[in-house]
This record gives C-alpha cells, structure tokens and sequence, in this order.
C-alpha cells in the first residue's frame, strides 16, 4: 500500500513504516528473482539502442553496406547505416550480405560452391566437345568437294557493285560472283517455302577463298590496291539467281580498292579451298568498266 495512501486511510506511523519495507523488500525480491532465473522467457530484454550514425565506418565500406541491403529495421530509408548493440542487427546485416554474395557467386562463371575436380571435369569435357565438333566429318564427300570447286572456278563473273550499276558514277569496289546448282533437298525447300533457311550445312559454307596476288590499274594507270585480300574468308551468300533456267546459290564477295575507277583492268589470281587440303587456283581476267551492263541473265 502506497504511503501516502496508508495515511489517508488512518494507519499508523509505525505501521506504514513496515508496509513500506515490505513494499520494497517484495520488489528487490522479485527483480532478483526474474534477473537469476534460468527460464529465457523471464529474463528482462535489454532496450534496443539505435545510433543515426556511421562513425567509424570507413566510407567505402558503408557505400557497399548501402548498396547490398535494401530493407530492414537496421537501415533508414535515407541510406545511412543505423548500428544495433544487439546480435540481431548484426546477424540481419550478415544475411544480407550473404544472400549478395550468394547472387553475384551464381551469375559468375567459376562458381566457388564447385569443387576443384569437378571444375577440372568440366573443362576435359567442354575440352572434348569441341575437339570432336572441330573433327567432325564434313556433310560431303572429297569428290563432292574437287567437283564444287571446279564448278565455281569455272563460272566466276565480274560485275559492277548494285550502287554502281545505278548511278554509273566512279567507283572503288566491284563485285567477283560465282554460282552453282542448289541440291534438291534445297529445291525443294524453296518450292514448298518460297525461300531457304541458312543453317550453315550447305556445302558451299565450307568454301573459303584468298587472293594470292593481282595487279590491277585504272584508266589513270595508277596502280590500284586490294583493301583485306590477303586474308582466307567464308564466301558470302549472295541473292538466288537462274542460269541455264536452274535456280542457282550466289557465292561471291566485294572487291574494295583504294582509289576510284572508271575503268579497271588486270588480273586476280585467286584460290579456292575447302576442309581436307581440297584447293582450286584460278586466274581472273579483269575488264570492267562504270558502264558495263550485269553480265547475268535476266530473272
């Protein structure tokens, strides 16, 4: 019973003397008892203390607290750290950080979670793929191949660029063209689709060719030079054309030359080759002119 109200209820002195002692006596018992007891649901929290403060936190290190923990209790909206005392804030910003680490671990291409045999595996294995890829056999036989190239040797054409057969105006390129047959699987293709796919199996994809050497002048007689001719590259796939009233591929690629013509004259000896050390040397005349008409027949 409270003192002042053990007054106004008439008790005497010595007698609100005692109550209060036991009051008293009661409460430091009872904090004793709830601060030694072993039951964890007795056990008064600490109040948790907050700091709106980041001292003694270096400022790169708070940048990437910053960054890496997006919500929680433990950090304001305005991006700066707010530090606990207790485990929990630490243990929130821990998870936090691991969950990054986690993410950025699995986007990476050498993931630390593989072990080092089995990351070695791996490599034999990709190692193996490609080796058996790169010495697959080729979708046609060596015959096929001689016969392909003496095709295309014997029907390169030299034409003028598409921009040049318009405006008929000095130009620096020209065209070197060749043509086969399609197949009748890609015939048919066409036929039932009105076009064809270019899935890179044809044969004529494993053709490369490679100027070894040419001489070419223009109507100046300055010499003229081949811009990236030295080089083996893929033939391009030019436009479907009929000749001799048979669809035919167009295999061919752009000459580029360093000074403008009207007229080009000369030579390229060119060199056509496929996998196997399957070649085919040709030696181009060259005799064309800004007025020239296209040389194919009409569609």
């Amino acid at each position: 019973m409270p003192l002042a109200l053990a007054k106004m209820r008439g008790v005497p002195s010595t007698g609100v003397a005692t109550l209060e002692a036991n009051r008293r006596a009661k409460s430091k018992n009872h904090t004793l008892a709830v601060g030694n007891s072993s039951n964890p649901m007795l056990e008064r929290p600490e109040p948790m203390i907050h700091r709106h403060t980041t001292q003694g936190i270096p400022k790169s290190r708070n940048r990437w607290l910053t960054e890496v923990v997006t919500s929680g209790d433990e950090f304001n909206r305005s991006g700066d750290f707010e530090e606990a005392d207790n485990g929990e804030a630490k243990f929130s910003l821990m998870h936090a950080a691991g969950r990054e680490t986690s993410r950025q671990d699995l986007i990476s291409c050498n993931p630390p979670y593989m072990r080092p045999s089995m990351k070695k595996l791996l490599q034999l294995f990709l190692c193996a793929l490609f080796a058996c890829h790169a010495h697959a056999a080729p979708p046609y036989s060596e015959d096929q191949a001689r016969a392909l190239l003496t095709h295309l040797s014997a029907h390169v054409l030299i034409i003028n660029s598409d921009l040049t057969l318009i405006k008929k105006k000095p130009a620096s390129e020209f065209d070197l063209l060749t043509y086969y047959p399609l197949s009748k699987t890609k015939l048919d293709e066409y036929k039932r689709n009105g076009h064809i796919a270019n899935t890179n199996d044809d044969i004529a994809d494993f053709v490369t060719y490679k100027i070894k050497d040419y001489e070419l002048t223009n109507e100046k007689n300055e010499r003229l030079q081949v811009k990236e001719g030295s080089k083996a590259s893929s033939l391009q796939d030019f436009a479907l054309w009929t000749y001799d009233n048979v669809l035919c591929s167009q295999r061919g690629f752009h000459v580029k030359l360093d000074k403008p013509f009207e007229r080009v004259k000369g030579h390229i000896t060119l060199m056509f080759e496929m996998p196997g050390s399957i070649t085919r040397e040709i030696r181009i005349p060259i005799n064309l002119a800004i007025t020239d008409k296209d040389p194919r027949p009409e569609i």
